[in-house]
């Protein structure tokens, strides 16, 4: 499984590298470099595993230290307490995501709970995130679908069991535990059409996760290089038409009174039309936080 570098490391904003007034700033300490790339060669190249290149860098210099990729400025913290003071302690000085790949590319960014930047918006969607997905009232709401994708799953490996053929669980329980989720968020009417979902916000992710030449090249942000910029494109255009007919269908069924119980699709289109709410989502915003709530 291929691992993001937004995983272990915190991008470092040029603020927070600054002096303020005439206090010299005790900067993290820097491993040797090559020119244009930086450490990136400390990251990438060998067998060793990803996670053991980084204990590595961090057992010769330390619970704190600065790394260079490109243009890009991180730090690597990998002490528990040191972490502490910059996730909890100082929280608002790194709350902000960083900025990978080019914006162009990514019909929903700065959109949704992930990249959004800190702020009123951002505070709505977690709100609404915790009132509308993760609450015990909307557990307790979908406890059916639930037992009925899990009854589908026991009557298959029965029916299975009795034909003494084989089964990989591991994929019969995912393919589950994504029914359920696309069912509580959208309603889908058919696994395939979960599973088209699934795939479509497993790319995103994969390929968001990945180097752009403007992570290392800087003011060659705008070139796709690497083609992933392309990719990401196509695979965004795929999963806003499906989900655009997804809420086209609930549209027509909320107008006909067809609707059969509400799925946080609903509940995030009427606050997308109520005048009073705190702040005014888009069909684009909506499209972006299904797209996260996949990954829940």
């Amino acid at each position: 499984m291929e691992i993001s570098l937004q995983s272990y490391l915190v991008q470092i904003l040029p603020k927070k590298l600054s002096t303020y007034g005439y206090t010299r700033v005790q900067h993290p300490p820097i491993p040797p470099g090559l020119p244009i790339i930086g450490h990136l060669h400390h990251l990438f190249l060998g067998s060793t595993s990803f996670p053991r290149k980084l204990h590595t860098l961090a057992t010769r210099y330390g619970p704190l230290l600065q790394l260079h990729i490109g243009a890009s400025r991180f730090i690597l913290v990998s002490n528990a307490n040191v972490a502490k003071e910059m996730l909890k302690t100082h929280e608002l000085n790194f709350v902000d995501r960083p900025e990978f790949g080019n914006p162009d590319d990514n019909m929903y960014f700065g959109s949704g709970l992930i990249v959004a930047p800190y702020g009123t918006y951002w505070r709505f969607c977690k709100k609404l995130c915790m009132a509308k997905l993760l609450s015990t009232s909307k557990m307790n709401q979908f406890v059916n679908i639930r037992e009925q994708e899990i009854m589908k799953l026991l009557q298959y490996l029965v029916n299975v069991s009795s034909k003494k053929e084989y089964c990989n669980l591991s994929s019969l329980i995912t393919t589950m535990m994504n029914n359920v989720i696309c069912r509580m968020a959208m309603s889908t009417s058919t696994s395939d059409e979960a599973e088209k979902i699934k795939e479509l916000v497993e790319e995103m992710g994969d390929l968001a996760g990945k180097l752009s030449a403007g992570d290392i090249l800087g003011p060659l942000k705008k070139l796709d290089l690497f083609g992933y910029g392309r990719k990401l494109k196509k695979a965004l255009d795929k999963y806003d038409k499906l989900v655009e007919e997804i809420m086209k269908k609930h549209e027509e069924n909320s107008v006909s009174g067809r609707q059969e119980g509400k799925d946080l699709m609903d509940d995030l289109m009427e606050t997308c039309n109520d005048p009073s709410a705190e702040v005014k989502l888009t069909k684009t915003d909506i499209k972006a936080f299904l797209r996260v709530s996949s990954f829940l």
